[in-house]
């Protein structure tokens, strides 16, 4: 189980530096590439029967929500393998020595196309499954009970000091969400639809406040993956 978590959280710190890849230059981005491939391997192999259509659809211990992280894993599978083979293909440093004819311009497109929504499958997968990688302290929405349907039992705790860090804490995740939505919007969603997305994009805002936006960005989908796990 140690070997899973670690696996787990150096899994989360390379989507996340993959995500500042307009930071961070084409040689981290294809090391980090390359190491999260090599951890991708591991966890498959580490997670192999829960990777076993048997095992799911058949099993009647298997609730939805793994069926849903079933279909969203093979969905992630299958987008990962595109990724490595194309930014193979379009790599300027650690492997750009591999070229093959005529295909250069297509993988430089489907490595950039599935670059976007990878890292929030990533999150959504990780919040999905946070419970086996984090530490059993209780996350922001988990302490509001929002994470199990609604309030905690009893409704919100008794003591005012209680009350107000509750509330605190389901305020502070809400703004860091949406503040995720905004993110998409003006870093993703607005500079692709108007084609002025590249390998060499940079941001118009500053870098401490890009950085901030992709980590709510990230936020957004783990959180919307905790709330999937528990519905």
């Amino acid at each position: 189980m140690k070997g899973r978590k670690t696996i787990g959280l150096v899994l989360a710190a390379c989507t996340i530096l993959l995500s500042l890849h307009a930071i961070t230059g084409a040689m981290v981005h294809e090391i980090v590439g390359t190491i999260l491939f090599v951890c991708i391997v591991i966890h498959i192999v580490q997670n192999r029967k829960l990777l076993s259509p048997h095992y799911v659809f058949s099993s009647s211990r298997v609730q939805t929500q793994q069926r849903i992280n079933f279909v969203i894993a093979y969905v992630m599978i299958i987008s990962i393998i595109i990724m490595v083979f194309s930014g193979v293909i379009s790599s300027t440093t650690l492997y750009g020595s591999i070229r093959i004819p005529g295909l250069t311009s297509l993988s430089r497109t489907l490595h950039l196309t599935f670059s976007w929504f990878l890292p929030a499958l990533f999150a959504l997968h990780f919040g999905m499954n946070s419970r086996h990688i984090i530490p059993r302290k209780k996350t922001i929405l988990q302490s509001t009970g929002a994470l199990e349907g609604g309030l905690p039992q009893g409704g919100l705790p008794r003591s005012k000091n209680q009350q107000g860090s509750t509330i605190a804490k389901c305020i502070v995740s809400v703004v860091i969400a949406l503040y995720g939505a905004y993110g998409l919007v003006v870093n993703i969603i607005i500079p692709y639809g108007a084609m002025h997305m590249g390998f060499e994009y940079l941001p118009s805002t500053p870098i401490w406040l890009y950085i901030v936006q992709i980590l709510s960005e990230l936020y957004l989908f783990f959180i919307l993956g905790r709330l999937l796990h528990n519905r």
